[in-house]
C-alpha cells in the first residue's frame, strides 16, 4: 500500500492538477490517518514497515505529519483493541527502562527499539515522560535510540515540541531564576 501511495504522489506530480479534484496529499493524508498509522500498533514489530510508511510519510509537509499523529493518538482513544496494546506497550516500556542501565545497553536498547517499532507513539511518549522525571535515565536512554528508524525519530520530535507546549506546567522553580527540573532535563535529553 505505501508503495503504491508514493507511486500515487510521484504520477499526481507529473500531471497537471484540474480544479475541484481532492488533491493526491489528500489522499494520501486520508490513506495514513484512517488505516496506516492505526494498523501499526496492531501489527508484530517490524522496522521495514515503519520504513515504508515513513517514505510515505516523507513526502508530507512537518505540520500535516504533526497533525496525522496528532488524530491518530485521538483516534485511537475510541478502538479497545488499540487502546489494550497501548496498555501493554507502556507497561513493557516501564519495565524495559526499570532494567536500562549502560551494562545491558545493547540488549535492552534493542528490545526498546523493537516495542517502539511496533508501537511508537506510547512508547517514546513513556520514555519522554520518564526522561522529564530521572535525569538518570538520559544517556542510557539516548543510546538506546540508535536502533530506532525514521518513522520513530520523526514522533519523538513531535512528542517533545508536544510536551514543550503543554500547558499547566511551571517552567521555572519558586525562587523566579532556575528552570524546572522536567524543563532541564528534557533540554539535556534533546
Amino acid at each position: 500500500v505505501c508503495r503504491v501511495l508514493k507511486a500515487y504522489h510521484a504520477s499526481s506530480k507529473e500531471s497537471a492538477h484540474t480544479t475541484g479534484v481532492m488533491s493526491p496529499e489528500s489522499h494520501i493524508e486520508e490513506a495514513l490517518g484512517s488505516c496506516l498509522l492505526p494498523s501499526l500498533q496492531l501489527i508484530p514489530a517490524n522496522p521495514a514497515v515503519d520504513m515504508e510508511i515513513w517514505g510515505v510519510l516523507s513526502l508530507l509537509p512537518y505540520e500535516v505529519r504533526y497533525r496525522l499523529y496528532g488524530e491518530w493518538e485521538k483516534d485511537a482513544e475510541q478502538n479497545p483493541v488499540v487502546l489494550a496494546a497501548r496498555q501493554t506497550a507502556k507497561l513493557d516500556t516501564r519495565r524495559l527502562l526499570k532494567r536500562l542501565a549502560k551494562e545491558n545497553l545493547k540488549q535492552l536498547g534493542r528490545m526498546v527499539a523493537k516495542l517502539a517499532h511496533a508501537n511508537p507513539m506510547t512508547v517514546l511518549r513513556t520514555i519522554v515522560q520518564q526522561v522529564e522525571a530521572y535525569r538518570d535515565m538520559i544517556n542510557p536512554v539516548v543510546d538506546a535510540f540508535k536502533y530506532l528508524t525514521q518513522l520513530e525519530y520523526d514522533i519523538l520530535q513531535y512528542i517533545v515540541i508536544e510536551r514543550l507546549a503543554q500547558g499547566g506546567r511551571e517552567r521555572v522553580k519558586d525562587d523566579g531564576l532556575n528552570l524546572s527540573d522536567w524543563l532541564q532535563c528534557l533540554a539535556s535529553f534533546w
